[in-house]
């Protein structure tokens, strides 16, 4: 098998399973407002603790952690609006989020030109063309 016919096996495989999971739990057939839900939680409580913070509510080692956890969210949530999983065909809210997460996250690259690359790195996987992960040197020695 070439690389080529593996990953399109593969790919067949995962939208397999993904349309069995959302038969058998009908709530994953509101995605859009599972990911918004996700979005607007972890902005939202991201701001709530800053502002504790910033009254003296809320100690700096509690909002650290906190924060790096919704952020973590955030860019998963990011991963996924590549994917176009997430309002695919409502070009306006999911442009709204995807620039809102590269607000709130401004020394990461576009994800608009981030998706570029990104679909490169799953078309190249595990080769020397992959230049997404050689980037953040995973692989390397």
């Amino acid at each position: 098998m070439t690389h080529q016919q593996r990953t399109s096996a593969i790919r067949k495989e995962i939208a397999q399973s993904y349309k069995d999971l959302k038969a058998k739990y009908p709530v994953l057939q509101h995605q859009n407002a599972i990911g918004f839900a996700i979005f607007a939680f972890a902005v939202g409580l991201s701001l709530l603790m800053g502002y504790l913070w910033y009254i003296g509510v809320v100690p700096a080692w509690v909002l650290i952690p906190v924060n790096a956890f919704l952020f973590g969210l955030l860019h998963e949530l990011e991963h996924d609006l590549i994917h176009y999983m997430y309002f695919k065909s409502n070009k306006a809210i999911h442009n709204f989020m995807l620039g809102w997460i590269w607000i709130l996250r401004p020394l990461t690259l576009n994800p608009w030109f981030r998706r570029t690359l990104h679909f490169h790195h799953h078309r190249f996987s595990g080769t020397l063309h992959d230049v997404e992960e050689r980037g953040v040197t995973n692989g390397e020695k």
